[in-house]
């Protein structure tokens, strides 16, 4: 009995080797961002023109992620600190581009920019020594993204596995590439 017809769901893929490190990652960065609010109060961040310091600015993104997924598992108290987070802050869907491709996306919303203007269109790019194709990376970003923005305007920033981020930038604070899966 073919398995449309038997209700049963199809075989399940094995995971990517570096699925386990990539969850730890989105997790941690779920924890890091949970004690960051909860202690919002006591970092200390440069004051901007008038004296008042500007709140922090905690943008999680999880690549692939539904809400239509995510609400049934907060409504059930398995998401405790996302719920926390969504309580306390503002949380939307996203409209998005074509191609669904994870880096293009990313980096226009890093950027704020379309595809052709950013430059990253892909997964992938051509090495112009080798004719090889090579991951992309940060170097063929034309436009500058939030953290360089935030960075240069005088905020602290700190982003971890954001797609196409390698080689990490010169930003005030820390980057966590994404690039450590290769």
């Amino acid at each position: 009995m073919d398995e449309a017809r038997s209700g049963l769901p199809p075989a399940v893929k094995p995971l990517h080797p570096l699925f386990p490190l990539a969850l730890a990652a989105a997790f941690a960065l779920g924890i890091a961002a949970t004690l960051l609010f909860e202690h919002r109060s006591s970092l200390k961040l440069p004051s901007f023109g008038s004296g008042k310091t500007p709140p922090p600015i905690v943008l999680i993104g999880v690549d692939g992620a539904d809400w239509n997924i995510i609400d049934p598992l907060i409504k059930a108290g398995r998401m405790p600190h996302l719920a926390s987070l969504t309580a306390r802050g503002t949380r939307t869907r996203l409209l998005t581009i074509s191609p669904t491709l994870s880096p293009v996306i990313w980096t226009t919303i890093a950027t704020g920019v379309k595809p052709e203007r950013h430059g990253i269109v892909d997964f992938t790019a051509i090495n112009h020594e080798t004719g090889e194709a090579v991951p992309v990376t940060s170097n063929l970003r034309r436009v500058p993204a939030l953290w360089n923005r935030f960075s240069d305007a005088g905020r602290t920033v700190g982003f971890i596995w954001w797609w196409a981020s390698f080689p990490a930038e010169k930003v005030d604070c820390y980057v966590v590439s994404y690039r450590l899966s290769f």
